[in-house]
């Protein structure tokens, strides 16, 4: 069994801001919960989140399509996504996927 650990904290620079910090597997099994942490952020009108990634070990399609899933509807709402922490490995995926041309990348 896959473990995702979700730790968010909202508001403590900016109310728009939320930081989501990740560890462990994001896949099929696991997105639900983040997708219901974005929902409540969204809710809340926290729409610029900050995602670190330095404890992901291990991300699915499921995974990556769940924040392509978000992107449009925090962009609309002059929001976005930044990622920081990506190990060497995470960088290889986002980069060959695509996904540094459509996310900010730190």
């Amino acid at each position: 069994m896959n473990i995702l650990s979700i730790d968010v904290r909202d508001g403590v620079t900016d109310a728009n801001l939320a930081l989501f910090k990740l560890k462990g597997h994001l896949d099929a099994q696991t997105v639900r919960e983040l997708e219901a942490r974005f929902e409540q952020q969204m809710k809340a009108a926290r729409v610029r989140w900050v995602v670190d990634l330095q404890e992901l070990e291990y991300i699915s399609s499921a995974g990556l399509g769940s924040f392509v899933g978000v992107l449009s509807e925090l962009r609309s709402q002059g929001g976005d996504i930044f990622f920081i922490g990506l190990s060497p490995k995470m960088e290889k995926i986002f980069k060959v996927l695509g996904f540094t041309r459509i996310f900010k990348v730190f």
